[in-house]
């Protein structure tokens, strides 16, 4: 059988508290039937149910076993993973892991798809424009754009990215849903943002917000 990959950007995002439903999948290269069994383990404050079962595969068909991952009220907020572990009937084995970001409602960081942030002595260790160019932490630095600071643009206020360099600190738009946890009374959102290769005219999309009572 052939089982599924995720990249290190693909994270299931839940707060504390909470849980959600996913699918192990798993297919079956070869006209002969065949039984995947696995097990689960979790990082500390993270649950999975059922820990353990057995993925019935047909000839040159998919199988699949829902799951149930739960986030203790006190889980540390972060980067967690939950490791599958499968094995066929003929004795192969593979491990499968699922990136679970432990996060309150609002927070950012967990939708990061890009690190564009590297220090002067190291430029290639990260690349914002897909081509190896990035931005200098130092020249940000002289700027006022420091880790966990805050920029102003237009009357809003901005918090950097508080990560180290050459990680993941941004979010690259990709018609993806980001939940907001806007203060009371706020009118307006903000974006700060940059394009790479844009050309002349720059670069545009279109945002929908999209607000609790469903309309757009």
């Amino acid at each position: 059988p052939s089982f599924p990959t995720r990249r290190s950007s693909d994270l299931l995002v839940l707060a504390p508290g909470a849980s959600a439903k996913t699918t192990l999948q798993a297919a079956n290269v070869d006209s002969s039937k065949d039984t995947v069994s696995w097990t689960a383990t979790a990082d500390t404050g993270l649950t999975v149910s059922p820990s353990h079962g057995s993925i019935s595969l047909p000839g040159s068909q998919r199988g699949s076993a829902p799951v149930t991952i739960g986030v203790g009220a006190d889980a540390a907020d972060g980067r967690h993973t939950i490791t599958f572990n499968l094995t066929t009937r003929s004795g192969e084995h593979k491990k499968v892991t699922l990136g679970i970001a432990v996060a309150k409602p609002g927070e950012l960081w967990p939708f990061y798809t890009n690190a564009g942030i590297t220090d002067d002595s190291n430029t290639s260790a990260a690349t914002f424009d897909g081509g190896g160019w990035s931005y200098s932490a130092q020249a940000l630095a002289a700027k006022g754009a420091t880790p966990g600071g805050t920029i102003t643009a237009d009357g809003i206020d901005y918090t950097w990215p508080d990560v180290p360099v050459a990680t993941l600190d941004n979010i690259e738009a990709a018609g993806q849903t980001i939940p907001l946890a806007a203060p009371a009374h706020a009118s307006r959102i903000g974006l700060l943002g940059s394009a790479s290769n844009a050309g002349s005219s720059g670069a545009g999309g279109t945002a929908t917000v999209t607000y609790t009572d469903g309309t757009t």
